[in-house]
């Protein structure tokens, strides 16, 4: 059996690393059934996964998904026990909101493969681990399980000492940006914190935070909206303070987003 450590955990998630205890034999093929969603990324080593007569071999950066009734079985190559994976559990019965659930289940694959968006969830959750930043933590579990399995386009995979050094750069932005939304950002302004040229600024971005940065600008000033709708303030107040010039067009983004006007959400917040 494999060893589960606690990393941290909310009412809605939960984080575990697992590993194998140095004196562990393998007793062949084990046969296990998921009892959560959850999300586990590999972190070293390798092993096999066999779920309905399909077989899948998982190494580092690849994501393993199960849902509650999962029925799979994982076993590893000559025996060998060195695989560590983080996995990410929603706790609740359900992943409430969005059919989730539905979209996991209908998934054709229960593998995401290793790519720069996965990379990026995982480093952000290691950071946020180490660092005690809980906000982040929960961010990054929010993200990694709104996501739809989907296929994904293969793309260039930097070496370790160049990935981390595009994640403190696109991070720091993302800071910037979640601090200050109401301002007038332009890509090349916002390239230039990351110090890099605007093209490959925009590429990373997205493919580390699977939005483009206007997206990413334009969800940060929405939540911001809300919570001062929630705190009281008029519609008009919120649109202004948030970095929208245009009140219609704040309206039609506010509704997309909440499915329903600011006005509407004003008087009924929750």
């Amino acid at each position: 059996m494999s060893r589960r450590t606690p990393l941290w955990s909310t009412p809605d998630f939960g984080a575990y690393r697992f590993d194998h205890a140095p004196d562990e034999h393998d007793h062949g093929d084990i046969d296990e059934i998921g009892e959560r969603y959850s999300a586990s990324f590999v972190e070293r080593g390798a092993f096999d996964v066999e779920i309905d007569d399909r077989r899948w071999r998982l190494g580092p950066g690849d994501v393993l998904l199960i849902s509650p009734g999962l029925r799979f079985r994982v076993s590893h190559l000559a025996g060998d026990l060195s695989d560590v994976c983080l996995s990410v559990a929603y706790t609740a019965d359900a992943i409430d909101g969005s059919d989730r659930s539905d979209a996991w289940t209908r998934a054709s694959a229960p593998v995401l493969r290793a790519d720069n968006r996965l990379r990026y969830l995982h480093w952000s959750l290691r950071r946020a681990f180490d660092r005690y930043m809980p906000l982040l933590a929960e961010t990054c579990a929010i993200d990694l399980f709104r996501e739809v399995p989907h296929p994904r386009e293969e793309t260039a995979i930097p070496q370790p000492r160049v990935f981390d050094r595009h994640a403190e750069r696109i991070h720091a932005v993302r800071e910037c940006i979640d601090r200050r939304y109401a301002e007038d950002w332009r890509l090349h302004e916002l390239a230039a914190l990351a110090h890099m040229s605007v093209f490959h600024f925009a590429r990373l971005f997205a493919e580390f935070v699977g939005r483009s940065p206007h997206r990413y600008l334009a969800d940060a000033r929405l939540s911001a909206a809300a919570a001062m709708l929630r705190d009281g303030r008029s519609v008009t107040d919120a649109c202004y303070a948030c970095g929208f010039g245009d009140p219609s067009h704040f309206s039609r983004a506010f509704a997309q987003r909440y499915g329903r006007t600011p006005s509407a959400y004003a008087q009924h917040p929750h």
